[in-house]
């Protein structure tokens, strides 16, 4: 549930478009849950990746990846 709770700050990052969090319905992957991000363009992606928000998530809750 903290999971759940935690990773929709991403959503706030401005150059963020769209946001989906989905379960993989796959039994052949080690993993249950995807996350869809769209962005503009590359620049956007790239201003994603190193946004502090971004970088705190990853920082505190990496354990989940």
């Amino acid at each position: 549930k903290v999971f759940f709770e935690k990773i929709v700050i991403l959503k706030e990052i401005p150059v963020v478009k769209g946001f989906e969090l989905l379960k993989v319905r796959s039994g052949k992957m080690d993993y249950e849950y995807c996350l869809r991000l769209v962005f503009d363009d590359q620049a956007g992606a790239d201003i994603y990746s190193n946004h502090p928000i971004h970088n705190q998530y990853v920082k505190d809750e990496w354990t989940y990846w």
